[in-house]
């Protein structure tokens, strides 16, 4: 398939989606602070350093997926990969986008959100994604080349939900880790994270990858974006599953536990609490 001919973005442009990018990163820094002032919660913090390594780490999807950016003259490019050039703006608005979901998916998660409500956000996120990426497909930032699945508003179908569930297991993965790793550990998060990411990509969208270097045409991609989209949306379900299973865990008394006779460490805390209604 040919490649589609489209020239940069304009300056102004690049100038106004970088600082809109910029603003969106900076206020999510700013409540990472405040997370840490006032509760000593350094999580969001460790997000948004585990997207920005995300980020990096799904570089190789880019062109895997096809999908081509077209950076303005004089931007300023954060990084290049396999032949590639990538703009300030597109790292800055994929880390605050990947933190502000991951975030948002820990906190449901922390606060006991159903699966049913999960899902319910996972949709409200797959909306956002469509209407974002429909806007700046439409202004001319990137597209999505060569072969793909049947589109709409000018994106192939999957993608949006493939690349919101990577988001979804993003933070239900750190739910998890919060949970069970503490102190300087959590520091792992930032290797992990983006292997995880990178990984979780990979397997959802590999029917596409596949087609994509095959050239295929559009209903052969259509039918592999279904099965990676049926991948994605499997993939949600078992982590939610799991979820469910281990607050089941959390809450229920360990077997064993029934019948026996407190701690010699309860004993006087029940003492005390006697001793003090009876005051």
């Amino acid at each position: 398939m040919t490649p589609i001919a489209q020239g940069p973005i304009s300056s102004t442009a690049d100038s106004v989606i970088t600082a809109e990018s910029a603003i969106w990163l900076i206020g999510l820094a700013g409540w990472a602070a405040r997370d840490w002032f006032k509760h000593r919660r350094p999580e969001l913090a460790l997000l948004i350093c585990s997207a920005a390594a995300a980020v990096l780490a799904i570089t190789i999807a880019c062109p895997l997926i096809n999908v081509r950016h077209f950076p303005s003259d004089d931007a300023v490019i954060a990084y290049s990969a396999f032949g590639r050039d990538f703009a300030l703006w597109l790292f800055l608005k994929n880390t605050a986008w990947m933190g502000t979901a991951g975030y948002l998916v820990m906190k449901a998660a922390e606060r006991g959100w159903s699966a049913r409500r999960l899902w319910g956000l996972y949709a409200a996120a797959v909306v956002f994604e469509v209407v974002a990426e429909a806007v700046m497909v439409k202004r001319g930032f990137y597209l999505y080349d060569g072969s793909q699945p049947a589109r709409m508003f000018g994106i192939p179908f999957a993608w949006p939900f493939i690349l919101t569930a990577v988001m979804m297991l993003f933070g239900l993965a750190a739910f998890q880790f919060f949970h069970h790793v503490h102190g300087r550990q959590r520091l792992l998060l930032l290797p992990a994270a983006s292997g995880a990411v990178a990984g979780a990509c990979v397997c959802m969208g590999w029917p596409l990858f596949l087609g994509g270097g095959m050239n295929l045409s559009t209903p052969a991609m259509s039918a592999l974006g279904v099965l990676s989209t049926s991948a994605a949306l499997l993939t949600l379900h078992i982590m939610l599953r799991w979820l469910d299973h281990s607050r089941t865990q959390r809450d229920s008394p360990q077997a064993g536990d029934e019948g026996k006779p407190p701690s010699p460490r309860a004993v006087p805390q029940s003492m005390e609490a006697a001793h003090g209604e009876g005051r």
